[in-house]
């Protein structure tokens, strides 16, 4: 028999590793959700190929580790789970080595909003060579004078989200903020399936205050943590505008 195969048709209980991540949704979904390991619709039949998965990452994480290869000792946990992989080995990483993997990291994530505590430790580090947060193209902007490219004294930035009746103060505590008005409007608008009203935030940030300034994926992002943004007006705006 086919390997694969065979695996997928093994039937051998859950790791008891495993066992405390299994959980129901709110959509009645049955979902394994461990940090090396996510199963969006987990069968308890099928245990023997996660069971593998797991062993592997286990494994190559403990391999990484010895190897200090860092960026795929973080890369090797579920996305979820990398800013607290990144925290686990923080304090090993040298100056660089930190800035460097932690932009790959912020970059990648699609929840900073539920780990904001421990992204505004980690951002907000007075470790230096900060700038290698930027982007490669643009970290010049943090040592040359504003007529040269270089960041204006005085910046205006924008965030766009959705707001709810619980919803504002998350959305004015975020870290990004962005240059493009066209931008924030885009993220404001991006999931109106969920509720809420598109919002956009327009601030001002002092130089010194911001963090990095990040233009993967076609952004303008200003990285900035929410307590040194000053004069906030906020604004909802029309689904589906421009």
């Amino acid at each position: 028999m086919d390997p694969l195969l065979e695996l997928l048709q093994r039937k051998e209980p859950l790791l008891d590793e495993l066992k405390p991540y299994v959980f129901d949704s709110e959509g009645g979904v049955r979902m394994l959700s461990h940090p090396l390991v996510i199963e969006v619709f987990f069968d308890p039949e099928r245990s023997a190929r996660v069971n593998q998965f797991f062993r592997y990452k286990q494994q190559a994480k403990a391999k990484a580790l010895a190897d200090r290869d860092w960026h795929n000792y973080v890369f090797l946990h579920e996305r979820p789970y990398r800013v607290d992989a990144f925290t686990d080995i923080a304090d090993m990483l040298g100056n660089e080595d930190y800035w460097t993997l932690l932009r790959t990291v912020y970059v990648d994530s699609e929840n900073v909003w539920q780990n904001r505590e421990d992204w505004y430790e980690l951002v907000g580090s007075g470790r230096a060579k900060r700038d290698l947060f930027s982007s490669d193209d643009v970290q010049c902007v943090f040592s040359l004078p504003p007529e040269q490219g270089g960041l204006l004294p005085t910046t205006v930035i924008y965030r766009g989200f959705r707001h709810d009746e619980d919803g504002l103060d998350d959305g004015l505590d975020g870290l990004s903020w962005t240059l493009d008005l066209a931008r924030a409007k885009w993220f404001a608008r991006r999931f109106p399936h969920k509720g809420g009203v598109a919002m956009i935030a327009k601030a001002t940030v002092d130089a010194e205050h911001v963090l990095a300034y990040i233009t993967d994926r076609d952004e303008q992002e200003i990285v900035v943590l929410p307590w040194h943004v000053s004069n906030v007006s906020v604004e909802e705006i029309e689904e589906g505008g421009r």
